[in-house]
């Protein structure tokens, strides 16, 4: 299997050129045309017509095709979306040694002369990377001046992704380098994009080995200046832990929700797995809020966060020496522990 290539050179048209050295796009709207162009009609889009229809409207900015390439779920390759049933599947490309891994990797918008003028250019939900959007053209020059164009298409794109992969497999099978095992199937449902960031903050999170993963969880919401940040670890292996540890996420998110400080918050979370699976079976975590401020005010010290499990959690107050934040508690699910917040 094979990349497939970009569409043989053609003689530029004076609409081509208008399209990359203007705001006009090949069939002579404006170069926002060509995303109002694919908006129209994705109300109403497949998921399978995604990668053709954005390769239409790569066209209709003067390119002579476009590919949709997304990252593999354990970050280490990039997969071509089918233009159609009858195309053949092309090689992955390695995040490492290749122009389209460089990109994703640094989100930054990169030409390539090789098979081809192209453009790569990075497919992004909010910060969280999807994969690369890949713009072919004949012309080196008249591609160069599509690179405004394709940025406005490919932030389209990969909110396209995601929005239509709720009602799809086509993209989580093409993401899917090896078998997703069903603890992994349940959990990867459960938590929230890996990556997430404001100008206040950023949070990033990934589950390895993703297709194995078992009692593992986190979760995070902002509201307001307010992070919440949750570490979950359930109890063993496999389904059962998956299974233990989804239930105290639920329970995380409804007192959240709720209003419920962090004490209350990790005392909710006991109750219900005491309730639900009795003393034999408990989850250990860290649940934090972080304070963020929007303009320049003074100091606030961020409420500590409230631990729970056999480890002693230690929060950094100097380059060089860390202290222990609070004693180890008993884990969630042991008959109600107190659970106090950190000192």
């Amino acid at each position: 299997m094979r990349p497939v290539r970009c569409p043989a050179p053609e003689p530029a048209t004076s609409a081509e050129v208008a399209a990359a050295t203007g705001d006009v796009a090949a069939d002579g709207e404006g170069a926002a045309g060509a995303v109002a162009w694919l908006v129209d009609r994705a109300h109403l889009m497949a998921p399978d017509e995604l990668a053709p229809l954005v390769d239409q409207a790569a066209r209709r900015l003067g390119a002579t095709g476009a590919r949709v390439w997304l990252v593999s779920r354990d970050q280490r390759s990039l997969s071509r979306l089918p233009l159609g049933a009858a195309e053949q599947p092309a090689d992955a490309l390695g995040l490492d040694g290749t122009l389209a891994g460089r990109v994703y990797r640094s989100t930054q918008t990169l030409a390539s002369s090789s098979d081809g003028p192209r453009l790569w250019v990075p497919l992004l939900d909010g910060t969280e990377r999807l994969g690369v959007l890949e713009l072919c053209h004949h012309s080196p020059e008249l591609l160069e001046g599509l690179r405004g164009p394709v940025t406005s298409l490919a932030g389209l794109v990969g909110e396209l992704v995601v929005s239509k992969g709720q009602y799809t497999d086509v993209f989580e099978r093409v993401r899917r380098g090896v078998p997703m095992g069903v603890a992994a199937e349940l959990l990867w449902r459960q938590v929230p994009p890996l990556t997430f960031a404001t100008s206040r903050f950023v949070v990033t999170a990934q589950l390895e080995p993703w297709h194995q993963v078992g009692g593992d969880a986190f979760d995070y919401s902002l509201d307001g200046d307010v992070l919440h940040l949750a570490v979950l670890d359930g109890m063993g292996h496999g389904l059962g832990a998956t299974l233990l540890v989804s239930v105290a996420l639920a329970a995380y998110r409804n007192a959240r929700r709720t209003g419920l400080d962090l004490v209350a918050t990790a005392a909710a979370i006991d109750s219900t797995l005491a309730d639900q699976f009795g003393d034999d079976s408990f989850v250990t975590g860290v649940l934090a809020r972080l304070q963020g401020h929007r303009h320049p005010e003074p100091a606030v010290r961020s409420p500590p966060p409230a631990a729970a499990g056999p480890r002693r959690p230690a929060r950094r107050r100097s380059p060089r020496r860390p202290r222990p934040a609070a004693r180890a508690r008993r884990p969630g699910g042991h008959g109600r522990p107190h659970l106090p917040a950190a000192r």
